[in-house]
C-alpha cells in the first residue's frame, strides 16, 4: 500500500516545485532528484507486478516470468494464467462438478466467487462474499442459519487465521467480534458430517483451501 502513496507524494512535490520562483533552482532540482526518483518508482512498481500480479486475501498469483497455461475451463478463456494457478482451479472444479448435480448448491467462504461462475453451481447463501469489510455481520449470520438449516452439497472453505479475522474486526468492527465467527463454527459443525475431498496448499493459495462433500446415502453425482 506504500507504493501508491509514493506515487501521490512524488507528484504532489512535483507541483509544489515548479511554483517556486528560481526556475535554474527548479530545472536542477528535477534533474538530479525528482527524475532519478521517478525513474527508481516505476522499476520498483514494475518488479512488483511482475513478482505478484494479483495478491489479494489468501491468493497470490505467482509471477508472470513462471510457467504459463491457457485453462480449458470456459470461464477461463482466453486468459494468460501460470500453471500452478490453472492446475489448482482445474482440480477444484472437476472436484465440485464430479461431486454434485446442477441442482445442487455450494458454498464458498470467505470469497473466490468465481468457482460458482467455473463449476456451474449455484451459492448456498445470500453472501457470495463473506470478509468484514464487505459483508455486515446481520447477513453473516443469516448465512451461518442458512447453512445450518440447509447443508449444501459441497463447502469450499479457505481456513482463515485467527489474526487475519482479528485484524478484520479491529478495523471493520471496531475491535468487536464479528458475525462471520458464526459462520466459521457452523463450517466446523457442519464438517463433521462432511468427507473431506481434497485441500489446496499451494500457489496460488496461501493459506489452506479445502472442498467438503456432504455425507448422504448416495454422494455420486447425479
Amino acid at each position: 500500500m506504500m507504493l501508491p502513496g509514493l506515487g501521490f507524494l512524488l507528484a504532489f512535490g512535483s507541483q509544489q516545485l515548479f511554483r517556486i520562483r528560481h526556475e535554474s533552482f527548479v530545472r536542477k532540482l528535477c534533474g538530479r532528484v525528482l527524475v532519478p526518483l521517478l525513474g527508481i518508482y516505476l522499476v520498483l512498481l514494475s518488479s512488483s507486478r511482475f513478482n505478484a500480479p494479483f495478491d489479494w486475501s489468501g491468493w497470490i498469483e505467482p509471477a508472470v516470468y513462471e510457467p504459463r497455461a491457457r485453462s480449458s475451463l470456459p470461464g477461463l478463456r482466453g486468459m494468460d494464467l501460470s500453471v500452478k494457478t490453472v492446475e489448482s482451479l482445474e482440480t477444484m472444479v472437476d472436484l465440485i462438478k464430479k461431486n454434485s448435480s446442477p441442482n445442487d448448491s455450494i458454498f464458498v467462504f470467505p470469497h473466490f466467487p468465481m468457482i460458482y461462475t467455473l463449476s456451474e453451481r449455484s451459492p448456498a447463501t445470500f453472501s457470495q462474499v463473506q470478509w468484514p469489510d464487505v459483508c455486515p455481520d446481520y447477513l453473516a449470520i443469516q448465512d451461518a442459519n442458512t447453512l445450518r438449516q440447509s447443508p449444501p452439497k459441497i463447502i469450499v472453505e479457505m481456513v482463515i487465521r485467527e489474526k487475519v479475522l482479528r485484524d478484520q474486526e479491529i478495523s471493520f468492527r471496531g475491535s468487536a467480534l464479528s458475525g462471520q465467527r458464526d459462520i466459521i463454527q457452523t463450517i466446523s459443525s457442519l464438517t463433521q458430517n462432511y468427507q473431506l475431498l481434497g485441500e489446496f496448499k499451494k500457489a496460488p493459495f496461501y493459506s489452506p483451501v479445502r472442498i467438503w462433500l456432504r455425507q448422504d446415502k448416495n454422494n455420486l453425482a447425479h
